[in-house]
């Protein structure tokens, strides 16, 4: 991969993660401070905050990692040399992209505790729908570490490593292919994400009809 390639990635990367930290912590602040409200949505997204700058630091140190090792060393690296590097990138990587989906579970499953929140607790239906979704973000976030660890036959963890690629060249074990493991999480995001955005329209209809018949 050329040098120009990782350049914008890792500059866009590195905003939206200061960003999203920033405003995360503003209002984790005033939540705390200036309404002395704290709740289990707060301790969610500031979970969330945890693992997503966790996996920024991760994906950061793959990046580095490789392409100091493959530009800077290119003159001394043989092709064993470059594959090893390329093996320890893809690990971590992968290291990455676990981490990064437990963030996105934990930021999906805090903005949900925050409509229920607001949820009038009469209506059963609709707080029900809301516990739904979380069973369903908390599945699709632990199935997606599980799909990217050991989506192998028979179970196997998936550690980008010599040994483990002989495996699969003698058929020893069988995996997914990565491009199946990423065609998969996106549909489960698609559609966890397609319920989380409806939901605040159903909350403001519900809310709604019950100030209009309190009328």
């Amino acid at each position: 991969m050329p040098k120009a390639d990782v350049t914008p990635l890792t500059v866009c990367a590195s905003i939206f993660t200061a960003v999203g930290t920033i405003f995360v912590l503003l209002r984790l602040y005033v939540r705390a401070r200036l309404r002395d409200v704290f709740g289990i949505d707060d301790w969610l997204l500031f979970i969330s905050m945890l693992w997503g700058l966790s996996g920024y630091i991760t994906e950061m140190i793959a990046a580095c990692k490789y392409f100091t090792r493959i530009h800077l060393g290119s003159k001394t690296l043989g092709v064993e040399g470059r594959w090893e590097v390329a093996m320890s990138f893809n690990t971590l990587a992968q290291v990455g992209i676990c981490i990064y989906s437990l963030a996105n579970m934990f930021s999906r499953m805090a903005i949900l505790c925050t409509y229920l929140r607001f949820t009038p607790r009469e209506q059963k239906v609709m707080r029900a729908i809301v516990m739904a979704a979380l069973v369903m973000t908390g599945t699709l976030g632990v199935g997606t570490v599980l799909l990217a660890t050991v989506s192998c036959y028979p179970p196997h963890l998936i550690m980008y490593s010599k040994d483990f690629m002989d495996k699969i060249q003698r058929k020893e074990i069988v995996c997914l292919a990565p491009r199946q493991v990423f065609y998969w999480m996106g549909i489960g995001n698609v559609v966890n994400d397609a319920v989380t955005f409806m939901m605040p329209f159903l909350l403001l209809r519900l809310i709604s009809g019950i100030m209009t018949k309190g009328e």
